[in-house]
Parts: C-alpha cells; sequence; structure tokens
C-alpha cells in the first residue's frame, strides 16, 4: 500500500525525534526535502505507514542503526576544497604563530567538526604541507568527524569530482590529485595520511567529551542547521573541548552573538574568531 501524505502530527513526531537526536531541525522549505526523504527511507525498509516508522526509531532493536540511517540521507554534504580561504590566512598568519610563540610548541590539534566528505581537513592538510609545516617539525594531528557515516566513507576514499574544485588553482589540482578512469581525482596518499576521520554526533555529550585539548576547531556552516539551544549546547561543548588560548572558527556569515559569552571575541581584519580564554 502506497503512504499517504505525511501529516504535520507525523512530521512533528518524527522531526522533534531527529532535533532531539541531533539538533537538526526542518523549517520551511526544508520540510518537502524532509518528508521526501523520510518517504524514501520507510519505503525502502517496507513499513506502511510514517508512524509505524516511528514506533520503529523508538523502540525496535536496530533503532540506532536506522536513525543513523534516516540522519545520513537528511543531512547535505555539500563541500568543495579552499571555502573561504580569509580564515586559513588568518590560521597561518595569526592563530599558529601565536600557538608557536605563547605555547612554545609545534604541536597542534586541529578538529574539523562536520567535515562532511573531507574536502576542508584535506584542504588544511595540503596547505600545511605547501607552507612546510611538516618539514619543519610540527607535530600536527588534523581529525575530521562527521554524523553522516556515507559522507566519511567519502571522505576516507578520498575522491572528488570536478565539483568540489571551483575555489582550487590549477597547479594546486594537478599537483595534489590524479584524474581517475572514471572522471574522479584522487587525492595524493601522503596528504590523505594526514587526516584522521570519525564518526560524531555533536549533541552527544558522551562523544564529544572524547574530543579534549584540541588548540583549532573549525566547524563553519554548520550551526545554521541548528536552533540557539542545540547551538549553544554545541559551542560550549566546544568550549570544553579546546585548550586555554584555543580558537574556535565557524562561517563567516554565522555569528555567537546571543548564544553564549563564553569565548573572548577576537576581531581581524577579514573575519571574526572565538577564543577561549
Amino acid at each position: 500500500m502506497a503512504l499517504t501524505q505525511m501529516t504535520e502530527e507525523e512530521f512533528k513526531l518524527l522531526s522533534d525525534l531527529i532535533y532531539s537526536y541531533c539538533g537538526l531541525t526542518f523549517t520551511g522549505s526544508q520540510k518537502i526535502l524532509f518528508n521526501k526523504r523520510v518517504k524514501t527511507r520507510v519505503e525502502k525498509i517496507r513499513l506502511s505507514s510514517f508512524k509505524e516508522y516511528y514506533q520503529f526509531l523508538k523502540f525496535d532493536i536496530k533503532k540506532e542503526q536506522e536513525i543513523k540511517e534516516l540522519v545520513d540521507i537528511l543531512t547535505v554534504n555539500e563541500t568543495f576544497f579552499f571555502r573561504e580561504t580569509a580564515q586559513f590566512d588568518i590560521l597561518f598568519d595569526q592563530i599558529l604563530p601565536e600557538i608557536e610563540q605563547v605555547n612554545k610548541s609545534k604541536t597542534v590539534k586541529i578538529w574539523s567538526a562536520a567535515c562532511s566528505t573531507g574536502a576542508e581537513p584535506y584542504t588544511l592538510a595540503i596547505l600545511l604541507n605547501e607552507k612546510n609545516y611538516y618539514k619543519n617539525g610540527w607535530n600536527i594531528e588534523i581529525v575530521g568527524t562527521d554524523i553522516s557515516m556515507s559522507a566519511l566513507d567519502e571522505a576516507k576514499k578520498a575522491q572528488y569530482s570536478e565539483a568540489a574544485f571551483r575555489s582550487t588553482t590549477p597547479d594546486i589540482k594537478n599537483k595534489y590529485f590524479t584524474k581517475t578512469s572514471d572522471g574522479l581525482f584522487q587525492l595524493d596518499a601522503g596528504i590523505i595520511s594526514k587526516v584522521s576521520f570519525k564518526y560524531l554526533n555533536l549533541l552527544n555529550d558522551s562523544q564529544m567529551k572524547m574530543y579534549r585539548n584540541i588548540n583549532i576547531i573549525f566547524c563553519r556552516n554548520v550551526l545554521i542547521y541548528f536552533d540557539n539551544d542545540a547551538k549553544q549546547k554545541v559551542v560550549e561543548n566546544f568550549y570544553s573541548s579546546l585548550t586555554n588560548n584555543g580558537y574556535l572558527l565557524i562561517g563567516q556569515s554565522e555569528s555567537l552573538f546571543k548564544i553564549t559569552k563564553l569565548y573572548k571575541l577576537v576581531p581581524t581584519a577579514k573575519v571574526l574568531l572565538y577564543k577561549k580564554d
């Protein structure tokens, strides 16, 4: 029997469940995407109604795996290399020199939160390599995390379509990527080895507690998918994850105004930095 249109009650039940799990909200035109993708999932596992699916997500022995599958198809994994380069500039012009001077250390932990298919952490590794950080005695650990298992699988493969390079110069693309027989571009193995990838739900306190003593967190263009309560929880958990004098970089169109007062705002010529004092 074909599924009927999702009712407002069913939408609220399912969207509230997703919100409580990972903080994602669906409003306006996003409701259409939500309805369409949930319907696809319900049909795939051969359930007869949205309420039956809700019961499955609440009580079935396979509920944890299924909610991961659902979140996977609901998240947008659009990403590309060298996005918002002003933040990378400030990383090299200000943040890393400060770490070396203040901490008297060349050991740095960088966390790319909600890294999608890996373009952001790999961009960092490419830039660090271009600027000879790996050759100049720096010990730099880069970890990328995401709630989408399929995105993480793609990140580990490190094969990208042409669309991922719209902000990449030809010389960098030719130096670090090799075109495959199926028209994708394979990243250099040496750069792949510089980044590790792990599953993480930013709203899961126990998972977030695993990340400590981080010097720099990139969480860009992610908070826009959360309401203010979820934003506050995420950025306060980030605060706990950062070392003293650690930095949080969010999207250039995002702000922590009215979200939290924990961070010190560090204005620069092009970007806003949030710092743990």
